[in-house]
């Protein structure tokens, strides 16, 4: 249960965001071994038998000499760690891909009800928006393209007013939002004997991230 956000202090309101959970990372794949590792443990079967190598004549040439030696006769089976298929790899990235998703929907449906209740004098609301989009960005998280929306929305409410230092803050806070890129793994696999990985560029389009400082600049200041 939210208190009534429009009633508390901003300082309240700061610490109601401070102990908030963070957003858990997007997944890095695992590569498969291209070929196995060496060493390892070794296990060899076999038997050992005798032969005669060599005969030295003795001096006199009355006898032999034979020179014995053993040689080993069976198999030899090498061990190491398990080395994953690409398809195995993807099918782990996927479930833990999977595992991130539902871990992070408590903390984001949480989020929207927190930053739905809150007022949206001065920019309180919005300052709360940008802090989510940012972290949503920064974390690969699949639906930042929808905070980035609501951002861009909240920014251009025209019966918004900010204070000269409010202004200053977000448009500082919307710059650093716009050089934010993450790269997210989305699958592995063999380009002829080199294993590689696609990723997906998480950010900002420039055009957004114009529009957001344009509609920060051209609002209204709150006397």
């Amino acid at each position: 249960m939210l208190p009534d956000l429009w009633e508390i202090s901003d300082e309240q309101r700061r610490q109601i965001v401070k102990v908030m959970p963070k957003l858990v990372p997007q997944p890095r794949g695992e590569a498969p071994a291209a070929a196995p590792p060496p060493g390892g443990p070794r296990m060899r079967v076999g038997r050992q038998r005798a032969i005669i190598s060599d005969v030295d004549v003795v001096p006199g040439g009355r006898a032999l000499d034979p020179q014995v030696s053993t040689i080993t006769e069976g198999t030899s089976i090498g061990g190491g760690p398990a080395i994953p298929s690409v398809k195995s790899a993807n099918a782990k990235l996927s479930r833990r891909q999977k595992r991130v998703d539902f871990e992070n929907q408590p903390i984001l449906d949480y989020r929207e009800a927190f930053i739905d209740a809150l007022p949206t004098t001065n920019g309180i609301r919005l300052a709360e928006v940008m802090r989510d989009a940012g972290e949503r960005l920064a974390t690969g998280e699949p639906s930042f393209q929808d905070a980035v929306d609501r951002m861009l929305d909240e920014s251009a409410d025209p019966s918004m007013k900010l204070s000269k230092a409010n202004r200053r803050e977000l448009i500082r806070a919307a710059k650093a939002i716009g050089k934010i890129e993450t790269y997210v793994d989305t699958k592995t696999y063999r380009d002829g004997s080199r294993i590689k990985t696609d990723q997906r560029l998480i950010k900002m389009k420039r055009a957004e991230r114009d529009q957001l400082l344009t509609n920060l600049r051209g609002g209204s200041d709150s006397q």
